[in-house]
Order: structure tokens, then C-alpha cells, then sequence
């Protein structure tokens, strides 16, 4: 069942976890280990636990997050501070990035596989385009034309690591986990959100917003921060238990907006 192997992850997971060393070059670690349990807890609302596991991640010291425009290029040729796990790319020749390339890449490529929604434009540009950095990811091609599209400029490189599991994940899973398991924001949530917004020159969120607008926040710098990584915005549709839309042309792909308090 599926309860079966949820069960089956989460035991081998910690008792790797107990295994596996602090540090262990380009290979897991035990935060590793640690950190794709945190995403499993999550995912199956043991919230409790998710944070716990989050927790040992965040305050290990080892991981510091990304900053300035570093964060920009998460997905580059040099290992991320902030990266808990990551698959290495070395050369052209031994590339593990070449599934991003081939459907994302834009700056060489005029008819890109995968695309951009609207709607995840909007949200990043929701301070204006010269305010949040993050919105340097997307690329408004053919303005005006019948052939307008939303190119995506997260992946334009010849090769790069991939990082699996990082620290911003981390912050967005413990905040929002500390907020539905009370039921109500605290200060410590906010800083946690307000980390990421600092560091891309977004807005701030000023005081303790209800619970409602808070989960909206999150979500939302989630949708941002982890575009077109491993499918998280499918897994938290299903997650919370959301329709998924389908955009037809050229294998363009949307999903509708979710309001966190409707779950």
C-alpha cells in the first residue's frame, strides 16, 4: 500500500540517518538523510515530525543560505552553500543536467520544450520587475507576437550541479508546518519568510499577518523559489488536495492558484 512504503522510506531514512556521517564530500550525509525526511513528513501532514527534521537541518551550522545574487544561480557549475544534497556535473561530458537544458534552456533555444505560466510571472513581478531578482528567471519572448511566450531563464548554462535537497526548502517547509500544526503565526515564522524576501530584494512582510494570509505568503514564495524543481508545486497540489489545469501548446504546463486556507 502506500502507507507501506511511506513507512518503508521513513525507516531506512533514519536509520541512515544514524549511519551516514556529518560530512561526506559530494556524497549524502546524514542531513541528507535528514532533510528527505523532513519532505516525507510534510507530505504526509505529520507535521510534528516535519518540523523536527527541519530543525536538525537548519541548526546543524553547516548549511548558510545563499545571498545577494548567488541565490540566482542555485542551479550552477559551483557547489551551493546551501545545498543539503547535490548531484555534480563536472564537464559537458559528464553532465546530469541535460534534462533542464534540453526542455528549459531559452537563451539558445527560440522554441523551449517547457515554458513559464502567466500566473507565476504575475506573482514574482507582484513588487515590480526591477524589485524582486527572482524575476530575472523569466523572460517575456516575441512581446506582442501570436507567438508571445513566457521563456524561463533559470537553467541557461552549458552544465551545472543539481541540487536535490537545499536549505530555502528547509525555511519554506518549517514555516509553514509551525503554522498549521498551531494554528496561528508567530515572529519566528515570519523571519524565517522574510529571510528569502530580504535576500531578493522583495517586499517584507511587516508585522504577524492572520494565519490565512500567512499560508498565502508561503505558498506563494514557495511557487516562486522552487519553479521547475522535481515537480514541488504538483506534489503540493496534490498535497493539498487541489485540482491540476493543463494549458495545451507546446507542452506548456499551469497549475491554478491555490489558497492554503481552502485545504
Amino acid at each position: 500500500t502506500v502507507g507501506e512504503v511511506y513507512d518503508f522510506m521513513i525507516s531506512e531514512l533514519i536509520e541512515i540517518s544514524n549511519l551516514l556521517p556529518e560530512n561526506n564530500g559530494n556524497y549524502a550525509n546524514k542531513y541528507a538523510a535528514h532533510a528527505l525526511l523532513a519532505k516525507i513528513y510534510f507530505q504526509t501532514n505529520q507535521l510534528d515530525l516535519a518540523i523536527d527534521q527541519t530543525n536538525e537541518v537548519i541548526n546543524s551550522g553547516i548549511y548558510a543560505l545563499d545571498n545577494d545574487s548567488l541565490f540566482i544561480h542555485r542551479f550552477r557549475e559551483q557547489l551551493s552553500q546551501e545545498a543539503i544534497f547535490t548531484i555534480v556535473s563536472t564537464s559537458n561530458f559528464d553532465n546530469r543536467s541535460g534534462q533542464f537544458t534540453g526542455s528549459y534552456r531559452s537563451d539558445i533555444n527560440a522554441n523551449p520544450t517547457l515554458r513559464a505560466s502567466e500566473e507565476l510571472f504575475d506573482l514574482v513581478n507582484i513588487f515590480g520587475d526591477e524589485e524582486d531578482k527572482r524575476a530575472s528567471w523569466f523572460e517575456l519572448k516575441n512581446a506582442g507576437a501570436e507567438n508571445e511566450f513566457l521563456a524561463i531563464n533559470k537553467f541557461n548554462k552549458e552544465y551545472f550541479n543539481i541540487p536535490l535537497l537545499h536549505l530555502t526548502e528547509m525555511y519554506l517547509t518549517r514555516a509553514e508546518s509551525n503554522i498549521m500544526k498551531n494554528g496561528s503565526v508567530s515572529a519566528a515564522d515570519v523571519a524565517d519568510i522574510n529571510m528569502l524576501r530580504n535576500r531578493a530584494s522583495a517586499g517584507l512582510i511587516s508585522g504577524v499577518p492572520s494565519t490565512e494570509d500567512m499560508l498565502e505568503i508561503i505558498y506563494n514564495e514557495r511557487s516562486i523559489e522552487l519553479c521547475f524543481e522535481w515537480g514541488d508545486r504538483f506534489y503540493n497540489t496534490r498535497r493539498l488536495q487541489k485540482d491540476i489545469v493543463a494549458e495545451g501548446g507546446n507542452g506548456a504546463v499551469s497549475y491554478t492558484h491555490l489558497r492554503a486556507h481552502e485545504t
